[in-house]
């Protein structure tokens, strides 16, 4: 089976074909939206709004029940009405994305993730990115479409990139015009895309690093982990957050937990990431968006002890919590 239904495949093909973005640009984002089981349900129930618009995070906008939304095509047509700024009064962030159309992945993919269309941003384009290198790289594009030209090598790269600043989406009061029913005020925020988790072959392997490849250091006198696990994480959860972590406690730990349960730390299976406050929180929200939850469910979390099921092994993580020890000073993760 493939990782897109029939309907997702044609809805990419006809997406591209009428706004010149990458295909495999396309691919990611609807996985980022919409995948596994949950897209083939809605393709059971003839809903082809395979970029969730409308679908907020508190529920489904009126626009999210129109005819248009019944086959790949009229949706696909409607998709690309809204991000030329012709139907649904999208905000001016999102009608940029079609300004990057033909050009590099990577500029598609920074326009897609900084224009508001969900709330996580994507988190900064690492989400999209990885599921573009896993599944969107070597997407055809439809027939008599040009290929996106590469990005400028590293040499060029330098003297030619300028960064873009996005205004923020959605600004109160962007829809002017009247919708066709009438469930929605005249005045309302600006559409908000709920985002869904992405299917993939496995959940620690969707998330790209935005830092390159992670980036884990060790204070003085901390000895390095080296089971891969840990490791592959670790790395995961910097490339997350965007920045390098920094471990405190490896094996350095007593053997047993305050539950006197034989710790993960003692077999070189745990590391604890000094932290506090907001930084916490967010170290917290990275690790289990690194281990496959949701962004949006995660980022909901302030704290707690998380057990998460991936690969066939249990991860731990645990911040903002007295269960299992004081964890308001670091986040633990343990795997086992």
């Amino acid at each position: 089976m493939g990782v897109l239904t029939s309907g997702q495949t044609q809805f990419r093909d006809r997406l591209a074909s009428q706004t010149g973005l990458n295909a495999g640009v396309i691919t990611a984002w609807m996985l980022a939206e919409e995948s596994g089981g949950a897209a083939r349900s809605r393709q059971s129930s003839g809903q082809h709004n395979w970029l969730n618009i409308g679908w907020t995070d508190s529920g489904r906008m009126g626009l999210t029940r129109q005819n248009e939304w019944s086959n790949p095509r009229s949706a696909a047509d409607a998709t690309a009405l809204f991000l030329k700024g012709k139907k649904y009064g999208a905000s001016g962030g999102i009608r940029k994305i079609i300004s990057y159309a033909n050009k590099s992945v990577d500029e598609q993919i920074r326009a897609i993730a900084g224009s508001g269309w969900a709330s996580s941003g994507y988190e900064g384009g690492s989400t999209l990115k990885s599921l573009y290198n896993s599944y969107g790289k070597g997407v055809a594009q439809p027939s008599g479409m040009p290929a996106v030209p590469k990005a400028p090598t590293v040499s060029n790269a330098v003297q030619s990139y300028k960064p873009t600043t996005f205004k923020s989406s959605f600004p109160q009061g962007a829809f002017n015009s009247p919708f066709s029913q009438g469930t929605m005020a005249s005045v309302l925020p600006a559409i908000k895309v709920a985002q869904t988790p992405a299917a993939t072959k496995s959940p620690i392997a969707q998330v790209a690093q935005g830092v390159a490849n992670g980036s884990v250091r060790y204070e003085s006198g901390v000895q390095a982990l080296s089971h891969p696990s840990i490791v592959n994480i670790l790395n995961k959860i910097s490339g997350v957050y965007g920045q390098p972590i920094t471990v405190g406690t490896t094996t350095n730990h007593s053997k047993f937990t305050t539950s006197g349960n034989v710790s993960d730390h003692y077999s070189g299976n745990a590391a604890d990431i000094p932290a506090s406050g907001k930084a916490l929180t967010r170290l917290g929200q990275s690790a289990l968006i690194a281990l496959g939850m949701n962004p949006s469910e995660a980022r909901r979390q302030t704290g707690g002890l998380f057990n998460l099921n991936v690969g066939g092994k249990r991860y731990q993580v645990i911040f903002n919590s007295t269960t299992g020890g004081n964890h308001y000073n670091h986040l633990h993760v343990g795997v086992r």
